[in-house]
């Protein structure tokens, strides 16, 4: 987590203004459920970031994210979720061209339930 500067007048208990979770299992569900944990905490950025092996691994996280997380979202759960929510993938699939082959951003679209690569 990340929390916004202290000084004197601070609360004691800031609310976290990032939450961000690194999920290293192979298993799609349990990088599911490590996005479902972010998405339950109020903060003002929350992401998970995941590994695969390559570009088609990748691309199938994010369906399965979207299919089965995002999909059992009501459009009114998506549009309450303040901030921005995030996946970050890496792949050995495109390392020669690292950092920019190797890392993918994907935003979620919180109007229509989809992830946007950045």
């Amino acid at each position: 987590m990340a929390f916004p500067g202290r000084d004197d007048s601070d609360a004691p208990w800031p609310l976290p203004i990032a939450v961000i979770e690194l999920e290293n299992s192979p298993s799609d569900d349990r990088v599911a459920y490590s996005h479902w944990k972010v998405l339950c905490v109020r903060a003002l950025l929350r992401l998970v970031y995941a590994h695969r092996r390559d570009w088609d691994q990748t691309r199938g996280l994010i369906n399965h994210l979207t299919s089965a997380e995002i999909a059992s979202l009501s459009l009114l759960d998506r549009r309450q979720l303040d901030g921005e929510t995030a996946v970050v993938t890496g792949s050995r699939g495109e390392s020669e061209t690292f950092p920019h082959g190797y890392f993918k951003l994907w935003m979620l679209d919180q109007n229509l339930g989809e992830f946007d690569r950045m």
